[in-house]
């Protein structure tokens, strides 16, 4: 199949290669397809190709979904630490000094995290409905001065 990595260099700039066992090369950051090699560019072929895998590989769709049923927290946990770098105890620390409440509205069970776009760093737990909210209105807090001005005429 697919044999040893190459390093070329192409004006200055370093590319990535790969070697296939005849001896031809491709740059790896272009995506193809590894069936007739047309380029993923075209969405439409690249959604085909993965409604046929899915049709081809039930069993490996059921393996992985039954493994994801298994323990739900466990895979909340893994993205919450890969999203925003919070491990599962600092998420249930986090909750409770917020006496397990939304840090808005205080009256539901905060779940989703909230934070900065452009820093990513945490603000605080909340509700769905909170963090849905802000997020409406794109993290601004000029637009939620004018929204509750405009609640309040």
């Amino acid at each position: 199949m697919l044999g040893k990595a190459v390093w070329q260099r192409s004006d200055l700039v370093v590319m990535h290669m790969r070697v296939c066992h005849k001896g031809h090369t491709w740059d790896t950051t272009v995506k193809r397809c590894p069936i007739c090699s047309k380029l993923w560019r075209d969405s439409e072929h690249r959604k085909e190709y993965k409604r046929l895998w899915r049709l081809n590989n039930p069993d490996k769709i059921k393996a992985y979904l039954d493994k994801q049923a298994k323990n739900p927290s466990r895979n909340r946990a893994s993205t919450r630490k890969h999203r925003y770098g919070i491990t599962d105890d600092e998420y249930k620390e986090r909750i409770a000094q917020q006496d397990n409440k939304c840090a808005i509205c205080e009256l539901r069970t905060p779940i989703s995290v909230d934070h900065c776009h452009v820093t990513n760093r945490i603000r605080g737990i909340l509700c769905r409905q909170c963090n849905t909210g802000i997020g409406q209105l794109n993290d601004s807090p000029d637009l939620l001065r004018k929204a509750i001005k405009y609640l309040e005429t």
